[in-house]
């Protein structure tokens, strides 16, 4: 069995750290893009039709951590195929971007809570239109990560303050969990393994670019699953 991630960045970082032999799977592709769930949340399924193809922006991974943790021969193609077969596990990896930058924009009004309402709810709508293309996958939605504060990497673009930041995330984060129990997903939630008392990543467990820096909890989550 292969696990399959898809989404934004948060796809990639830190999944293709992961040693596949240290997990229950044969190995692991990583399939980020340059997508948001406010794109897919209006109803535009090409954007991750897993029995296709998807376009990456960049041949190979752009990171700012020790490249000697990356696999040997390690390759990201501009035109990769999901490669995804019945009875795989995949795992939905997307709105960080959407709730640092597109929902904390508005966050001093109620209205990121209508955007991110829409925008959700048309996510697990595409997710589901695409896993119905198979007889069987192991689906997973997986929770969107602690946001930094803005002190910790100064020169990322952020929008909103801390708090707000932190609100819409958790906000986001129990709609992921609400319509995983709707749907019959499993939501793939690690996310106090990454965050203070207050909610906020915990600076030595990111990559200082609002990322995830090592998957040992990804790991220890994928070795608890139960299929």
């Amino acid at each position: 069995m292969k696990l399959h991630t898809i989404g934004d960045c948060h796809a990639d970082r830190p999944w293709y750290f992961i040693d596949p032999s240290s997990t229950p799977f044969e190995e692991i592709e990583c399939n980020g893009m340059h997508y948001g769930i406010y794109d897919i949340g209006h109803k535009r399924p090409i954007i991750i039709d897993i029995t296709g193809s998807y376009w990456r922006a960049h041949p190979t991974p752009s990171i700012n951590i020790n490249v000697q943790l990356q696999r040997e021969n390690q390759t990201f193609p501009y035109e990769q195929f999901y490669n995804i077969k019945d009875g795989d596990a995949v795992v939905f990896a997307f709105g960080e971007i959407d709730c640092r930058l597109i929902y904390s924009f508005t966050g001093h009004s109620e209205t990121w809570r209508d955007m991110a309402n829409e925008d959700v709810h048309g996510y697990f709508e595409v997710i589901k239109l695409n896993v119905e293309k198979f007889n069987h996958l192991h689906t997973m939605v997986y929770n969107i990560i602690p946001p930094s504060k803005h002190k910790d990497m100064p020169t990322y673009p952020v929008e909103g303050t801390d708090e707000t930041r932190r609100d819409v995330t958790l906000y986001v984060n129990n709609k992921f969990k609400e319509y995983c129990e709707k749907y019959n997903y499993m939501y793939f939630d690690i996310y106090d393994k990454h965050c203070d008392d207050d909610g906020f990543m915990i600076p030595e467990l990111s990559d200082g670019a609002n990322h995830i820096f090592t998957p040992i909890y990804h790991t220890e989550f994928l070795n608890n699953l139960k299929f």
